[in-house]
């Protein structure tokens, strides 16, 4: 199907340093992968400030065309509206016969729907991902103002797409929780049938380019923190048990800390912590990876899929993933690399001290990666959708 045009919004969390924002990372891949066919063409909203870095994020920029929104008629952080008026008026270069709304953001079906659709709110079909929930969603439900609008609007958002797809069967229990909570048993109904996982991956091609030429490591089993230090990354269970084993073994542990915040403290009493201020270029993040030995799986009971985990482990790294959240549906039935929470410290220095050997062992998980999350695979599944939704909405 030719020339499928796509409006696609996404809300940047990390909009200051979008090379550390995963939302970014995921919709960047995805347009890639769609768009070296020729048959797509994606108008993607960025805030204002972020055009000149964005411009070199696309392998067929032909196909991207960058719609730039002044910050304060976007969706920002803990607040779910804009103003429709106001936002016309910016995209109203970009008016095209579109084929589809692309929508990161659930919690603005209804602005979208009156944006681009008018009186005739079902012309158009919407597809809502949901690449995460913001914590305060789920923390904040029932006890504040702003944890009740967000769910909220998250639910009517799901409510009134053509189709929602979050990230995992995982984030889709996370979601069904409260929904039963809060809606009659037919209203429900209509939001579990409208809402179903559909992964993400990774760009196994983008990995492999910059792959240094010859393999490189540091001169003591390092481990990799690819991840935000902060409360749902799961960080404080790594602390604890890395400030016990540094007593007793030679290593290091790297926080790439793409959000700059170092856990009111805790982190920096680490001896063997090495911390990466700058933001990082992607190439250079890659690189990074690929001289590390072993990544973290920590995340807590939040509606994440991080696609840091299967990046690290397809460049080499020996995973040990904490058994809860998404982790058991990540590694499937590699069910060696996962570990109660009471084991974590014991398995980490296994690890450490049979470095070469458990390396050896992992190999396998290259192939794991590739074969279930790789966007050469992952795509065929979202084209099919994409092209499903845009020919024939009322399947869905």
């Amino acid at each position: 199907m030719p020339n499928i045009r796509i409006w696609d919004y996404l809300n940047l969390s990390s909009w200051k340093s979008i090379w550390s924002d995963s939302g970014f990372h995921v919709q960047r891949c995805l347009i890639n992968q769609l768009t070296k066919s020729g048959n797509y063409h994606f108008y993607f909203t960025i805030p204002s400030d972020c055009v000149t870095e964005v411009k070199r994020a696309f392998k067929y920029p032909e196909y991207v065309t960058l719609v730039p929104l002044p910050y304060d008629t976007s969706h920002v952080t803990n607040k779910y509206h804009f103003d429709v008026n106001a936002l016309q008026k910016h995209i109203e270069p970009y008016k095209r016969d579109y084929d589809l709304i692309l929508n990161n953001e659930p919690a603005l079906t209804a602005n979208f729907l009156q944006l681009f659709n008018n009186r005739n709110p079902f012309r158009l079909p919407i597809m809502n991902y949901i690449h995460w929930i913001e914590t305060p969603t789920i923390t904040g439900f029932g006890d504040n103002e702003h944890g009740n609008y967000a769910l909220w609007s998250l639910i009517s958002g799901i409510r009134w797409s053509t189709a929602t797809f979050c990230n995992s069967e995982y984030g889709k229990s996370i979601i069904r929780s409260f929904y039963n909570k809060i809606l009659s048993v037919p209203e429900a109904q209509i939001v579990e049938d409208k809402l179903n996982p559909l992964y993400i991956g990774i760009d196994t091609d983008e990995l492999d380019s910059f792959k240094p030429e010859t393999e490189e490591q540091f001169d003591k089993p390092t481990i990799i923190f690819n991840h935000r230090v902060t409360d749902y990354t799961g960080y404080r269970d790594v602390v604890k048990v890395v400030k016990e084993l540094e007593q007793e073994l030679n290593f290091q542990i790297i926080f790439t800390n793409p959000s700059k915040f170092l856990g009111k403290g805790t982190v920096e009493e680490l001896e063997s912590a090495k911390f990466i201020h700058e933001a990082l270029s992607y190439p250079e993040y890659v690189k990074l990876m690929y001289k590390t030995d072993i990544c973290l799986g920590s995340h807590r009971g939040t509606n994440q899929w991080s696609i840091a985990y299967p990046e690290a482990i397809y460049c080499g790294n020996i995973p040990i993933c904490i058994n809860r959240a998404f982790h058991p549906e990540l590694m499937k039935n590699n069910t060696k690399y996962l570990c109660e929470l009471a084991d974590f410290k014991d398995r980490l220095r296994y690890i450490i001290e049979n470095l070469e050997s458990e390396r050896k062992k992992a190999r396998h998980l290259k192939s794991f990666i590739y074969n279930n999350y790789s966007w050469n695979l992952r795509a065929i599944e979202w084209k099919k959708i994409i092209e499903d939704m845009v020919s024939n909405t009322e399947i869905f």
